[in-house]
């Protein structure tokens, strides 16, 4: 009897321990089964971030190689201010492209259309991983603006070279005469892409800004601050096409006392020479192409004068070499933008402004190589930029102020406005 109470008993632990072991073995189970569904979960929703984190990154790239598209526009409108991405230009397609490292921009270079304003319009599109298969794309649109006035008194694209007693300072013509009244300044400033050598008594009344590769650093020489962060190219000057288009009337030659007048409107020469006592009379607004290698020589006591009855600045195209001397222009308007000089041709030309006297222009050159040389006290009044500049004798600059907010004259471009499409 006490064999049989004492088998229940251990039956009855057996059983316990058997139900508590099947009990554990489910735990066990479950456990593992919910540990299964939550790594999977984690899996998936890793997965599912590293996707949504691959799509962001490639829309942010999409997007840095559309806007990568813009300096090359911008090298493009440097090199020719009329470049568009048309017919004209070789795109028959409307648009450039270009391949980056698995990655693509489309870009097209217009006009304003419509309700728009300013120089150029500018549409890139970015594509990754490339046009015919991408996964993400992003747009933007700018519209630039010509950078109005001229910022410099002194400006050479590729070198500044100052010597004997040459200076420069400043004054603003909107204000009345140089140096009278207190009209004179020390905002003459001289930039380059380059270098600048300076020696005699040379000094500079304003700041000094040079390429990154500069050396120069005698500030004794310069009134201003001295920086070396200049890169920015000169864009080039496009003769307008209702010059460009006209027939040539030849060289216009002008001897002894001869004397000529030309009245507003357009004219295309191969080249204006006057020697001796001969005078040449413009009446603005006038517009002057000059096609020969060399394109204007004045010497001996022969003159161009800019006429007091100007309306208009004379403006003058040209493609060659040019040559005054002090008196050889007489801009009886006193102020320097009424009288521009751009320098259109391609391969480096000579121009020369010597002897002693006053000259009242401005000068924008960036392919000739610009000499401002005073036998005499030679008093150049304006703004002065060509590829290299020497400035020696007794040449003295006084760079206009007014000219920086003169609208017709521009040596660049600015983004008005930028956003995303």
């Amino acid at each position: 009897m006490g064999k049989c109470i004492l088998n229940k008993k251990i039956k009855g632990r057996l059983g316990k321990i058997q139900g508590s072991r099947g009990q554990a073995l489910i735990i066990v189970i479950f456990a593992i089964m919910l540990l299964g569904i939550l790594g999977w979960t984690l899996t998936v929703m890793h997965s599912g971030s590293v996707g949504i984190n691959q799509l962001i990154l490639e829309s942010e790239r999409a997007l840095c190689v559309a806007e990568s598209s813009v300096p090359w526009v911008l090298t493009q409108l440097y090199q020719d201010s009329n470049w568009r991405t048309d017919s004209a230009h070789g795109y028959a397609s409307g648009y450039a492209e270009h391949s980056l490292h698995n990655a693509r921009y489309q870009v097209v270079c217009r006009n304003p259309q419509g309700p728009e304003s300013g120089f150029a319009v500018i549409v890139s599109t970015g594509y990754v991983p490339k046009q015919t298969s991408y996964r993400t794309k992003r747009a933007i649109k700018l519209i630039l603006e010509q950078k109005s006035g001229l910022k410099f008194g002194i400006f050479g694209l590729k070198s500044i070279d100052m010597g004997s007693q040459a200076q420069i300072d400043s004054y603003n013509s909107d204000n009345g005469a140089y140096n009278e009244n207190g009209n004179r300044a020390q905002n003459g400033d001289v930039g380059t892409n380059g270098d600048v050598t300076m020696s005699g008594q040379a000094f500079i009344s304003g700041d000094l800004s040079t390429g990154p590769s500069s050396t120069f650093n005698d500030q004794n020489r310069v009134a201003g601050i001295i920086t070396h962060n200049n890169k920015a190219p000169l864009a080039t000057v496009t003769v307008p096409d209702e010059l460009a288009n006209l027939p040539s009337s030849g060289d216009l030659s002008l001897s002894g006392s001869s004397e000529v007048t030309l009245i507003p409107g357009n004219y295309r020469y191969s080249s204006i020479a006057l020697t001796s006592k001969s005078k040449l009379t413009i009446i603005g607004p006038v517009n002057i192409y000059l096609t020969g290698s060399s394109s204007i020589w004045v010497s001996g006591q022969a003159k161009i004068v800019i006429s007091a009855t100007s309306t208009a600045p004379v403006k003058v195209y040209a493609d060659g070499g040019v040559a005054f001397t002090g008196q050889g222009l007489a801009n009886e308007v006193y102020s320097p933008d009424n009288f521009i000089l751009y320098g259109t041709g391609l391969n480096p030309r000579s121009i020369s402004l010597s002897g002693q006297g006053n000259l009242y222009a401005v000068i924008y050159a960036p392919t000739a190589n610009l000499t401002m040389s005073g036998s005499g006290i030679l008093n150049l009044f304006g703004s002065f930029f060509g590829n290299t500049v020497t400035a020696s004798g007794q040449a003295f600059i006084h760079y206009d102020e007014a000219l920086t907010s003169t609208p017709n004259l521009s040596t660049g471009f600015k983004i008005a406005s930028w956003h995303e499409i």
